[in-house]
């Protein structure tokens, strides 16, 4: 049986956006860093660090949901449900162990 899976090209096109607008703000910030000095370098590193980390973060958020998997429902309630309920330790054991 092969399952194949789509993508909605709107989020897509949101995810290439983020990933743009984060790459270009980062290396905003880190073309400041040669500018700066003492702990102000510091500061506009980690900024852009953060902002970049973040960015790619942000990006592989929107295109995971953009992916579509043709899962029976049933399915995918019993798979999302138990992580749903905060991360409760227990209701991950029991979906793992039957």
């Amino acid at each position: 049986m092969v399952v194949t899976g789509t993508y909605d090209p709107y989020l897509v096109a949101l995810s290439i956006l983020v990933a743009a607008l984060a790459s270009y703000t980062a290396l905003d910030l880190g073309g400041r860093v040669a500018a700066a000095r003492g702990i102000a370098r510091r500061v506009w590193l980690a900024a852009a660090a953060i902002t970049m980390g973040g960015g790619i973060w942000s990006m592989h958020f929107v295109a995971m949901l953009a992916f579509i998997m043709p899962t029976p429902d049933v399915l995918r309630h019993r798979i999302d449900r138990p992580f749903s309920r905060g991360g409760d330790v227990r209701n991950r054991r029991r979906l793992l162990c039957h």
